[in-house]
């Protein structure tokens, strides 16, 4: 799954088209083809990530 880790200077660089395109080929569709042990360290945060973007959520519409 090792895929190519573009710099700031490449980034820049590149036209919009460009930049769109290697943003494109480094989304990954295919959850079979990530790692196993990726895969579960995401899905163990996931709970816990979910509660604090709530929380935020919540707290910014009763600060609005």
């Amino acid at each position: 799954m090792a895929r190519k880790v573009w710099t700031a200077e490449e980034l820049e660089s590149m036209t919009p088209a460009e930049q769109d395109a290697a943003f494109g080929a480094a989304v990954v569709t295919d959850l079979g083809s990530v790692p196993a042990a990726f895969l579960e360290r995401v899905r163990a945060r996931s709970p816990r990530v979910t509660r604090v973007l709530t929380r935020r959520a919540s707290s910014e519409l009763q600060t609005s």
